[in-house]
């Protein structure tokens, strides 16, 4: 029945919220992951798929705000601190979705949500107009300070270098203006 495939989308959806809110600890993850199947099985596959990805991306663009406006001393921790919480929503999606990321996104050869929800981390959050350029140049001024004997935090930058090497973004964001530097350094 369309009402009901229509409702267990919406349970879904409500669902991803409450996680994005980390208020998920009363939600049954088998009823969840139950929907997703059925969803699957009643050939509703890409409606799922896209919505879950729309219901991400529209998540990230609100969390966005919180870490664009941090001041530079701040913008690592708040990355570093964001992307935390992101990865561990964005695996508990993963989790309730699974039936769907075996079957109907492999068939169409299509990214998984975590992979989608990972990519679009990187689009809105890292390569996100106020925060790209301001995190190259505090990476690089970091080594820069770190070359000139200055004590930085090394495990910070370690974490977020990390993350940008996660996101395929390392080389695009950080590799060749360090390289670079490093030349001139040397």
């Amino acid at each position: 029945d369309s009402n009901a495939l229509n409702a267990m989308w919406v349970s879904l959806k409500d669902a991803i919220h409450r996680i994005f809110e980390q208020k998920s600890s009363s939600m049954s993850f088998e009823l969840l992951y139950n929907y997703g199947y059925k969803l699957c099985l009643h050939k509703r596959g890409d409606m799922l798929y896209s919505g879950v990805c729309d219901t991400i991306r529209e998540h990230l663009v609100q969390m966005v705000e919180s870490v664009r406006c941090l001041p530079e001393e701040g913008l690592l921790s708040g990355i570093k601190r964001t992307w935390d919480n992101f990865k561990v929503v964005a695996t508990n999606i993963k989790d309730i979705l699974l039936y769907m990321n075996r079957t109907h996104v492999k068939k169409l050869e299509k990214p998984d949500t975590f992979e989608v929800a990972l990519n679009h981390f990187r689009d809105v959050v890292i390569y996100n107009e106020n925060i790209r350029g301001r995190l190259k140049h505090i990476l690089l001024t970091n080594v820069a300070l770190e070359r000139n004997g200055n004590i930085i935090d090394r495990h910070l930058m370690r974490s977020i270098v990390s993350v940008l090497v996660e996101l395929g973004a390392y080389e695009d964001e950080f590799e060749r203006d360090f390289l670079d530097q490093a030349k001139t350094f040397y």
